[in-house]
């Protein structure tokens, strides 16, 4: 039988090859494509499967606060304006409150979340949609 790699040491956001295993929960990695990592765990007393997904999002919620302080409210183009960068992250977490960003049917949704105060961060524009 196939040994399982070994723990590395590193934390949430250290790069680690496929299959790695996470050095405090032990979680496999299962996959990390465009910074949405998915981990892999294994409960042997409920013999249940789970799935976490992690990914850094300051970065992105940094330069989208760059972006909203150097808007001006004029878009040069009229037919179409970047109003928002959305980590993977939150998406994965709008599809498990049943709201896909990719689906039309669910933009009033989108929307909502998009104009809620909590989730400000995500907007690069100010005021409402």
């Amino acid at each position: 039988m196939e040994q399982p790699p070994e723990l590395v040491m590193a934390d949430e956001y250290t790069p680690l090859p496929e299959g790695m295993r996470h050095p405090v929960t032990g979680e496999r990695l299962l996959s990390d494509h465009l910074g949405l990592k998915t981990w892999h765990s294994y409960d042997e007393l409920n013999d249940r499967t789970q799935l976490r997904y992690s990914q850094e999002c300051d970065p992105i919620l940094e330069t989208n606060r760059i972006i909203q302080n150097e808007w001006n409210g004029v878009e040069k183009n009229k037919a179409m304006h970047h109003v928002a960068s959305i980590p993977f992250i939150v998406i994965e977490l709008w599809k498990q409150e049943g709201i896909d960003i990719n689906n039309k049917d669910d933009w009033p949704a989108v929307r909502r979340k998009l104009n809620d105060p909590d989730f400000r961060g995500l907007r690069t524009g100010l005021g409402n949609l």
